[in-house]
Order: structure tokens, then C-alpha cells, then sequence
């Protein structure tokens, strides 16, 4: 797969997933759970959204005070940034929130939700496949 995210615009992107679907006791954090992965193969396979998105990574880095501020950054810091990012780049901030969600909670064939982590914290045991009596007969 080719890269598509700096370091820096990953890295940034990591903070804000994370401070979106933080680790808890009951599973991992968004990065963990493929969501990072998941948006940077959308992203290599031509989705459209690579300039929103590194609209909002140097937003990010920019209201934190730098690369290194932005990833030091403590959990409400990182819930304020979110807020204020929400506020002032709102287009951007909603397709990150949904890409979260689709990488957190799709298929995990699509490069997220990593070994079906999101579906286990919600109780969903993943897609069952269906058979009728005259599939299974033998031919």
C-alpha cells in the first residue's frame, strides 16, 4: 500500500482517532483498532477526502502549539481540541467522525475494526452466513 499520510499528518491523525474512540477497560483505542490503517488505505485507493483530512492534522498540530505539543497533549486537552476543531473546520471534523466510525465498526475486510474488536464491544458477533436445507445437500 502506498503511504499517503506524513509522519507528522499520521501522527496528528492518530491523536485526534484516539481522543474520538479512546481505550477504555472494555477495548482498545481507535488507532489499535485498525482505524488509522483503515482510513489510510481509503485514502490510497483514491477517496477523495485526503485534503479535508490534512486540512484538519494541521489544524490539529497548529492549535496544540506544535507536533510535539499536539502528541503530549492529555485526554481533556485532546477533548477541548476536538471540541474547537468540531467548532472551526466543521466539514473536515464530521468525515473524521465518520471515517472513525466505518474503521471502528465495518468490516474488518476493509483494513479497520482489527480482528472484529469493535463488533465485540458492542456485542455483535459478526455476520453469520445463511444456508437453507438445499444448499447443504450434497450434488
Amino acid at each position: 500500500m502506498a503511504q499517503v499520510l506524513s509522519e507528522a499528518d499520521r501522527s496528528a491523525l492518530a491523536v485526534l482517532l484516539d481522543g474520538l474512540i479512546p481505550a477504555d477497560a472494555f477495548s482498545v483505542g481507535a488507532v489499535e483498532l485498525g482505524v488509522l490503517a483503515f482510513i489510510e488505505r481509503e485514502l490510497a485507493a483514491g477517496s477523495p477526502d485526503l485534503s479535508q483530512l490534512l486540512e484538519l492534522a494541521g489544524a490539529a498540530r497548529t492549535l496544540a502549539g506544535g507536533e510535539l505539543a499536539l502528541a503530549s497533549l492529555g485526554e481533556d486537552a485532546v477533548a477541548a481540541l476536538l471540541a474547537q476543531l468540531n467548532a472551526e473546520h466543521p466539514a473536515a471534523f464530521e468525515l473524521l467522525r465518520r471515517r472513525a466510525i466505518e474503521g471502528a465498526f465495518g468490516d474488518p475486510s476493509h483494513g479497520g475494526n482489527r480482528e472484529g474488536a469493535g463488533w465485540q464491544l458492542l456485542g455483535y458477533p459478526g455476520p453469520k452466513g445463511t444456508f437453507t436445507a438445499a444448499d447443504q445437500e450434497l450434488r
